[in-house]
């Protein structure tokens, strides 16, 4: 496969204005390569005194953290020579690559118990574990909706003392200049001090460079684009302090780097509404019982049917904790559209034959395996990356919006769709807008993949214009599927989109391992620093 392009001219002398707004060479950069190596450790040292560091981390561990910030593979190989590199460092670096749930930190494993509590909370209106809690409590007590309505008081309950033991988010207390708190809560998550200072420092520099989307005056400006990455921090904090809540709602369609993740938000958000998987969750007994005699027995069945597309729903979920990082948000939203649209047709048709449970049943246990990985898990997390910093909770209380306004939709106008139509109709009407979905993700959403960039480089992701993506994905992208994988042709290659600036000055020209994209344009995992 095609080497990702690193030409040093084609973005090292470009300002970041244009890689943060008109990205169309899509361009990554790490911030911290446009300071020489040898002048890092002075603003290093500048900056550990006036973050209040210094009971906190020292010099050196900060500035180890910051050559790992810069180039993470030049820093191991150059310790590794030198053999300064500890037997505990490098063991941290290779587990970051290989972690999984039972080798996490407690810090992480804490986190990940809250976010379940709270998908728990939520789920009592829609999501995975609540659908199948709610399916087990219809069956338990076929008649007790009081039962299933106080039922949600535990998880309720258990999430408002779970949030006193999580820790604050450590770019929230970096956009608050509250870099000890910060780092402390780093060292909880990485378990490692030259991890955390690696991501306090990248943060720190990334921050400062997404503070040129927002700029207002024009002595700001001037003094953004001459001195980023020596950027007084305080800039960002006189920049965001021009505009309230009102103005960051409109800045998310004016402007352009954030309007492209407004955008693929939302469209990842209506993608989820458009697989049809609300119609079972939300009409389940409508659906399976329409037309038929009412009866105990005829009743019973349908709950079975509920129960077991929540259950199969829930545990499919768990299948993105496997894939998500390694396959990526995209690449598994778009199989998971691909494969429900067969399936979808697949169980309409099903309602044609005359004993139908059975095959309506394995068809959709089928279908909710392929929604539940993909179109069930990624729209939340995708629209949780993607925004700046600053607008962060005004996009995913955007995005949140556009996800329930889809579902009320659905609410309203599915019962009548499914009188007219009956239940085959009804869900092949979804399989074509399940393809529809299918389309406008390839075309109009970027990938977030470990492999890409940290949440901070989303920033230059999606600094690249809208129709230079659509027109990698047109001219390029589909020719080279279509002679990858139906033609068979070998030795052909795909040029990736995104492509990484080193600066001038770097030992950096050397191939990597690994080097090789991912067959939709995206570089291979190593070249990022850091996670998304």
């Amino acid at each position: 496969m095609a080497r990702p392009n690193r030409g040093r001219s084609t973005g090292n002398d470009l300002p970041f204005q244009s890689l943060l707004k008109d990205n169309d060479l899509a361009i990554i950069e790490n911030p911290l390569r446009r300071i020489p190596e040898d002048h890092l450790k002075e603003h290093i040292d500048s900056f550990h005194t006036e973050a209040g560091l210094e009971d906190i981390v020292d010099k050196e561990t900060l500035f180890r953290g910051a050559r790992a910030a810069r180039d993470p593979e030049a820093f191991i190989a150059g310790e590794i020579r030198a053999a300064t590199l500890s037997k505990i460092d490098k063991a941290a670096f290779d587990n970051e690559k290989s972690s999984s749930l039972w080798t996490e930190s407690r810090e992480i494993q804490i986190i990940h118990l809250i976010c379940f509590v709270g998908s728990i909370v939520q789920g009592m209106n829609g999501t995975a574990f609540g659908i199948a809690v709610s399916g087990a409590i219809a069956l338990l007590v076929p008649n007790g909706w009081r039962f299933q309505i106080a039922s949600s008081f535990i998880p309720a309950f258990a999430l408002l003392l779970l949030v006193f033991v999580g820790s604050e988010s450590p770019r929230w207390l970096i956009k608050k200049q509250r870099y000890a708190e910060a780092y402390t809560v780093l060292l909880r998550l990485r378990e490692n001090t030259l991890l955390a200072s690696r991501d306090l420092v990248l943060i720190w520099a990334q921050l400062q460079v997404e503070t040129t989307l927002f700029t207002r005056t024009k002595e700001d400006v001037i003094d953004l684009e001459n001195r980023v990455p020596y950027l007084d921090s305080r800039v960002y904090l006189r920049e965001i302090g021009l505009f309230g809540y009102g103005r960051r709602i409109t800045q998310l369609f004016t402007i352009p780097r954030a309007r492209r993740a407004t955008v693929a938000s939302a469209l990842v958000m209506l993608a989820q509404q458009l697989t049809g998987v609300n119609v079972f969750a939300f009409f389940a007994s409508t659906l399976f019982g329409y037309g038929q005699k009412g009866s105990s027995r005829a009743d019973i069945s349908n709950l079975w049917l509920f129960f077991a597309f929540g259950v199969t729903n829930f545990l499919s979920s768990l299948l993105a904790y496997r894939y998500i990082d390694s396959k990526g948000r995209r690449w598994l939203l778009m199989f998971s559209l691909a494969a429900m649209f067969p399936l979808l047709l697949a169980t309409a048709f099903s309602f044609k034959a005359q004993y139908h449970k059975g095959p309506v049943a394995v068809f959709l246990v089928l279908y909710t395996i392929a929604y539940s990985p993909g179109a069930g898990v990624v729209p939340f997390i995708y629209s949780s990356e993607i925004f700046p910093q600053i607008l962060r909770e005004v996009g995913m209380a955007w995005a949140s919006g556009v996800c329930w306004f889809g579902a009320g939709v659905l609410d309203l106008f599915v019962p009548s769709l499914l009188g007219r139509l009956q239940q085959e109709g009804l869900l092949c009407l979804f399989a074509g807008l399940d393809a529809v979905a299918l389309l406008l993700v390839w075309l109009f959403v970027r990938g977030t993949e470990r492999q890409i960039a940290t949440m901070e480089e989303m920033n230059y992701v999606f600094g690249v214009s809208t129709w230079r993506h659509v027109e990698y994905q047109l001219c390029q992208v589909l020719p080279w599927s279509i002679d990858h994988y139906l033609l068979r042709k070998r030795g052909v290659d795909l040029e990736p989109l995104y492509r990484y600036n080193l600066s001038a000055g770097d030992s950096d020209d050397q191939d990597r391992s690994g080097d090789h994209d991912n067959g939709d344009g995206t570089p291979p995992e190593g070249l990022a620093n850091g996670r998304a």
